[in-house]
């Protein structure tokens, strides 16, 4: 056999478990929005859902099943599908019809600009 599985060195999970990872994210912060870097790395961009109802922003992408030519027979498989998920809440000082988003390798940056309510003003002293 040309390739052998060693239980001591690969993962044992079950191909029917469900596969869901929480992305990594990086938020930052300035006068007039908010950036969220989430890394869903395989994801395609039409698989990708943001969505915001009422004070949740939610994030979700689904990874493909790997497809290999019909000549080829799995010896072994610990790649599989997989749901990223992730839920923020967000304040009202989100302008929620002002948000935009943007998938470019591996990585999704959702901007949630800032309300005019929420942003500094400077008061005139006289």
């Amino acid at each position: 056999m040309l390739f052998q599985n060693s239980p001591q060195c690969f993962n044992s999970a079950k191909a029917e478990e469900p596969c869901v990872r929480t992305p990594v994210v990086n938020i930052f912060e300035s006068d007039n929005e908010v950036l969220v870097e989430a890394e869903m790395p395989g994801v395609a961009k039409d698989s990708i859902l943001v969505e915001i109802e009422q004070d949740e922003l939610r994030l979700r992408g689904r990874t493909a099943e790997t497809q290999t030519g019909k000549e080829y027979t799995t010896l072994y498989s610990e790649r599989r599908p997989c749901e990223y998920r992730r839920v923020f809440l967000i304040g009202p000082d989100i302008a929620q019809d002002k948000i935009n988003a943007k998938y470019e390798n591996g990585t999704l940056c959702v901007r949630l600009e800032k309300s005019q309510k929420a942003l500094p003003k400077k008061i005139k002293v006289e």
